[in-house]
């Protein structure tokens, strides 16, 4: 499977923000991607592909590091910070 479509079926099946590292460790758990496809550095190639055009109209960064897709983006899931006035 592609990275992109990793990628995409780790956020579905999680259902929540994620690290890109844990995507990675989720990528290889769940064996979305054959030993001998991920390549000397797989977290850099996770992060690449979220921060490409490839995903940029599903995956949202919430954080540094942190990644969620679109459809589950909620208020709920995000933290504000309100300075006092």
């Amino acid at each position: 499977m592609p990275w992109d479509e990793a990628i995409i079926k780790v956020l579905k099946n999680r259902k929540k923000a994620m690290h890109y590292r844990r995507i990675t460790d989720a990528i290889i758990e769940d064996k979305l991607r054959p030993n001998d496809k991920l390549g000397a550095t797989p977290s850099i190639s996770v992060n690449s592909y979220l921060r490409g055009d490839k995903l940029k109209d599903l995956v949202v960064r919430v954080g540094r590091g942190e990644y969620i897709l679109k459809e589950y983006l909620s208020l709920s899931s995000l933290q504000f910070v309100v300075a006092p006035l």
